[in-house]
């Protein structure tokens, strides 16, 4: 039996990263190949990342056991930021020339 708590953490990370994942990709689209777009595109994939990995921590712990669910977890969050730190340097050395 899945909590509310639960549920509400399931819809949050959903829309927040599914959103943010549709934005970064039309906005990485509207820039035409700039270079703002291959920065929109690591920071969309980063925030997919990102949300994925909490998705699985809270919902797939007992199904894929703890460990491999701990493990999953660390994996996506780790690349999420790297990605996300890796956009915002080329969005930086975008705006600062």
């Amino acid at each position: 039996m899945t909590s509310t708590l639960t549920l509400i953490t399931f819809i949050f990370w959903s829309v927040a990263g599914f959103i943010t994942f549709g934005v970064c990709l039309i906005n990485a689209k509207k820039t035409k190949g700039g270079s703002f777009s291959g920065a929109f595109m690591l920071l969309a994939w980063g925030t997919l990342l990102l949300s994925l990995s909490a998705i699985i921590i809270t919902f797939f712990n007992k199904v894929l056991g703890a460990d491999a669910a701990r493990l999953l977890h660390d994996v996506g969050f780790v690349t999420g930021f790297i990605l996300v730190l890796t956009a915002s340097n080329r969005f930086l050395k975008a705006m600062t020339g």
